[in-house]
């Protein structure tokens, strides 16, 4: 009987790892980056909360950006282009929530992302950036450092433009 059991727990094994290799099971993460910059949060919002602009401040990666009410286009400089659905800019309290179900460049889908200005008591500002996802178990990480690496960048370019502007 212990030798049916375990040729059953087997072959159910088997069957459940060869499913997920043809699905390529997928799981929910999250990334949070607090992340400081070298400008206002007023700066710093009025750029975020603009919501278009995007190819201004994240040029290194968004060439195009369209906006049409709450749908945001970015284009990538191979012409490929994915859309955003704005769900959310709440000026009062500088948080922009956005909603991405796919894209070309990071290994993920279903992305569900805020961009919130923060200023600290001594007046520093920074973004937190934060995104729930769909992911590999295998890639979580890899897409976890992309990310970040990403939103590091898109920070830094919006301090660049933000100076630009003064």
């Amino acid at each position: 009987m212990k030798k049916i059991t375990f040729l059953l727990s087997m072959l159910l094994l088997t069957t459940f790892n060869v499913n997920a290799q043809k699905t390529k099971t997928m799981i929910k993460s999250a990334t949070i980056a607090v992340i400081p910059i070298d400008v206002s949060a007023a700066q710093a919002w009025d750029i975020i909360g603009a919501v278009g602009g995007v190819d201004k401040w994240f040029g290194e990666v968004i060439k195009t950006c369209e906006v049409n009410g709450d749908h945001r286009v970015c284009g990538l400089g191979d012409g490929q282009t994915f859309d955003e659905k704005i769900i959310l800019v709440d000026h009062q309290n500088k948080i922009l929530r956005y909603d991405i179900a796919t894209q070309p460049m990071i290994p993920m889908s279903n992305l569900s992302a805020y961009m919130r200005v923060l200023e600290d008591a001594n007046g520093e500002t920074y973004i937190e950036w934060s995104g729930n996802y769909d992911v590999t178990p295998e890639q979580k990480d890899e897409v976890n450092k992309m990310l970040i690496g990403a939103w590091q960048m898109g920070v830094k370019g919006i301090e660049q433009y933000a100076t630009s502007l003064n």
